[in-house]
Parts: C-alpha cells; structure tokens; sequence
C-alpha cells in the first residue's frame, strides 16, 4: 500500500476518499489567510493537489522529493506553477525567499526532530519578517476515538506526535506559535494539528 501511495493517481485518490483533501481546505479557511499575489512555498507539495484551495493570483513554488509527484504537477499545473523536485534547505530558502506562507501540509510526521528543526530553521528564513509558517498533521490525541488512532498507527509517517510534542518543536524555532487541534476536519474521525508560526518581529507588530 504504502509503495502504491507513491503513484500520484493513488495518492490522490487515497487523500480524496478518506476526506483529507477537503479536510485541508477547512483548516485553510479556519486558520490561514493569504494576502493577495502572495509568494507560497509548499514543502511536500506532492502532487500539487491542494493547489485548487489556494488564492489564483499566488506565487506558488512546490517542493517534494518525489519524482513521480513532481512530474505529475508540471504536467497539470504547467505555466501556471513551479514545482522543484529537491530538499528544502537553507539554500533554497535564500533562493526562494522571501515568502508570504510557508506551509507544511501533512509533512512534520514524516521528519525526526532533527529533520524537522532543521526544515523549519528553514522555513523561518524563507519567511523573514513578515510572513507566516503554516503546518498540518495527524496528532495523538488522549480520548481520541479508536478508529482515529488506528488510521495514525498505520500511517507512512512515523514521527506521528501529540499535541505538545508539535508545539515544542515549532517554539523551538518560533516566538509566536499557534496550534489547534480539531477532530471535525475529515467525514471519518481523525485528529489534526494544525500550527502558525511567526518571527518575534511579527508578534510586536501585529
């Protein structure tokens, strides 16, 4: 299953079925606003699906490191959106930045700590002073129902994490985080976390 997964007509399909397309687009709505011709980059972009919930006008860059994604993207998305199949690093953070949103849909899972302070050190010069980070993830959650913890056991990611162990992370890097966890996203129970974090900068201002 998890090989099939890679094949971006599966993914899609798998992503679509369970309902966590749709589930993205209402944490979108809920805790993500994007200014107009803003700069996006999308860190695990996949195969560029969630393209469809974001503002027209953006300035959309995908990452993934997975070929077949990426190829399949360039392929739908072609002249409208750029998609690089390569890390998301320190480098490609000063080749791409600044940006408006920095975003991590279902992505943090898949990553050690090690991994994960590193992408969002990251994500944190792409966003300079004024832009956001914005992540997405299935969370542990104690009293969560059986069902939803046994989708996240099965899931490819194997850093699933609970609420505090999210936000630890994400103030590890951040000043200013937020984090909110819903179990409405997704027509089948699931538990979602979902985080934004600005520099310091941006709390004093705002």
């Amino acid at each position: 299953m998890r090989s099939l997964l890679k094949l971006p007509a599966m993914y899609e399909g798998f992503q679509a079925r369970l309902g966590f397309a749709q589930a993205r687009k209402k944490a979108f709505d809920r805790h993500l606003s994007i200014p107009p011709k803003s700069r996006v980059l999308d860190i695990g972009c996949g195969p560029g699906n969630i393209i469809q919930y974001l503002p027209d006008d953006m300035d959309y860059h995908g990452f993934d490191l997975e070929p077949a994604y990426i190829e399949s993207a360039q392929k739908r998305f072609a002249g409208r959106h750029t998609f690089h199949c390569r890390e998301f690093d320190l480098a490609a953070a000063e080749e791409f930045g600044p940006a408006d949103v920095v975003m991590f849909n279902g992505v943090l899972h898949h990553m050690d700590d090690e991994i994960a302070l590193s992408v969002l050190q990251a994500a944190k010069k792409a966003i300079g002073d004024t832009g956001l980070v914005f992540t997405l993830d299935g969370c542990y959650k104690q009293g969560q129902s059986r069902l939803a913890k046994v989708l996240l056991d099965l899931d490819r990611g194997e850093y699933v994490r609970d609420e505090k162990s999210y936000e630890a992370i994400m103030r590890s890097v951040f000043d200013d985080v937020e984090i909110h966890v819903h179990e409405d996203l997704s027509p089948i129970p699931y538990t979602f976390a979902i985080m934004v974090g600005r520099t310091n900068t941006v709390a004093a201002n705002s």
